[in-house]
């Protein structure tokens, strides 16, 4: 969805915004729409490209300097999107994220404290966890802590055509600062 259009946009930015104003000392928010980036949108892992794959370590060097991330997702066919999926595949970097010791996996940025915000078109219901979990999982496996996610949903329901995406978001304000206030 466009940056216009999109419910998940507005709830990060809606996240952000309250965050700010409770952290106002906050240094540098940095901003980065996968659907944007050329590495993400161009190049998937693949067996022809295994080899080579992690050679590009931005994305990884970017989380080991930052103290949190805000990361937000629609629901997208039972899971996150594929954009996102895509980055994970970039930072699940051994040597980097996580490490082997002893046959245990250690993470390795435990120096990142993660707020997962979700949206979806329809009714929650139980398949919304293959979301949430994966990047729960995920981020946990890597050493991060993991905030309490918010999951927006029935955005595209009819008790929601009417408004805009960030009309639908202000409805979950409450919800949005309990949230803002732990992370």
């Amino acid at each position: 969805n466009t940056t216009k259009g999109s419910r998940t946009f507005a709830l990060m930015s809606a996240f952000i915004d309250e965050y700010l104003k409770l952290h106002p000392d906050t240094a540098v928010v940095k901003w980065v729409n996968l659907n944007e980036d050329p590495e993400i949108t161009n190049h998937v892992l693949n067996v022809n490209n295994f080899e080579a794959w992690y050679v590009n370590q931005q994305y990884i060097d970017e989380l080991l300097t930052a103290n949190k991330l805000v990361i937000g997702t629609p629901v997208n066919n039972f899971s996150v999107s594929t954009m996102v999926k895509n980055w994970i595949d970039h930072i699940v970097f051994a040597g980097k994220s996580f490490k082997m010791q002893q046959g245990k996996l250690i993470g390795l940025l435990t120096n990142l404290r993660v707020q997962i915000l979700v949206t979806k078109g329809g009714e929650k219901n139980k398949t919304d966890a293959y979301s949430i979990d994966y990047l729960k999982d995920t981020f946990s496996i890597l050493g991060a802590s993991v905030n309490e996610p918010i999951l927006i949903d029935k955005t595209d329901r009819s008790i929601n055509l009417n408004l805009s995406p960030t009309e639908i978001i202000a409805k979950h304000h409450d919800e949005i600062m309990k949230v803002v206030k732990t992370f």
